[in-house]
């Protein structure tokens, strides 16, 4: 979990000129925004595609509670989205 930086897609960004000033193309907060949503897809993908042993109509608890046991990790990852983006 603490990696999971290095497990998402590749998030492309061009480096524009305008004027004086250097901007990215999406906009920062737009490249943020997008990375979280990957983040937070990554992190509830279990509970909303596994099914756990019964196989029935209903979720597996299990899955539901993964996010919420590792909520320790989880502020790993998240800082280390912040301190990326804080590079940029």
């Amino acid at each position: 979990m603490q990696t999971l930086d290095s497990q998402l897609p590749e998030m492309n960004a061009d480096i524009v000129l305008k004027g004086c000033n250097i901007q990215f193309r999406p906009p920062l907060e737009e490249l943020k925004e997008k990375y979280y949503t990957e983040v937070r897809n990554f992190i509830n993908w279990p509970a909303t595609n596994f099914t756990g042993v019964s196989g029935g109509a209903g979720r597996s608890e299990i899955f539901q509670a993964m996010p919420a046991r590792n909520s320790s990790h989880l502020t790993v990852v998240y800082a280390k989205c912040e301190e990326l983006f804080a590079k940029l």
